[in-house]
């Protein structure tokens, strides 16, 4: 990893954390918006729960705020995971403080983004657990609501003898 500018460091010469926070923020969002993340982190949640796809809309913005608040503390956590690989390089190396930062830089931002992909995969196993919950304990009442979650309807049919029915007839040739 190069150096990071000194725009980028911190009074400690450690980079900023702030700054390594959002640059693995921008990985992860692979070039999309906050708000698209958070769609398809509800997306996920949607599909792996088996609910229809009108949950998104209410679900979004749940998961949007949810991982807003887990990112807020990330900084400090970013700034230890650094903090740790400077003072273990200059331990090593006492003189040499360019390759310690960088160190530091390296680690901070690798902490990043095994944080972000952990939050990531935590906001998907909640939302999915929530539309879980809506399955299995929604009231006649909800039925209206915008936040009832039904299922899906099943592309196929979920007779196990039908299926095997429409496997076999697709895998005979056919006459062309």
């Amino acid at each position: 990893m190069t150096a990071f500018p000194e725009s980028h460091r911190s009074a400690r010469g450690v980079p900023d954390p702030e700054h390594l926070v959002r640059s693995a923020l921008h990985e992860l969002l692979r070039g999309g918006s906050w708000e698209a993340l958070a769609r398809e982190i509800a997306w996920r949640a949607v599909h792996e729960a088996g609910a229809n796809y009108a949950t998104i809309e209410w679900l979004t913005p749940l998961v949007e705020q949810r991982f807003a608040e887990r990112i807020a503390g990330l900084e400090y956590q970013v700034d230890m995971a650094s903090v740790r690989a400077r003072q273990q390089r200059l331990r090593r190396r006492p003189g040499d403080r360019e390759r310690a930062d960088n160190a530091a830089a390296a680690e901070g931002y690798a902490e990043a983004l095994r944080k972000l992909r952990t939050f990531y995969e935590d906001e998907v196993k909640w939302a999915t657990a929530v539309i879980s919950d809506r399955l299995e304990h929604g009231r006649r009442r909800e039925r209206h609501s915008p936040f009832h979650v039904r299922r899906r309807r099943s592309q196929v049919n979920e007779d196990p003898h039908a299926l095997r029915q429409w496997l076999a007839f697709l895998r005979r040739p056919h006459a062309a």
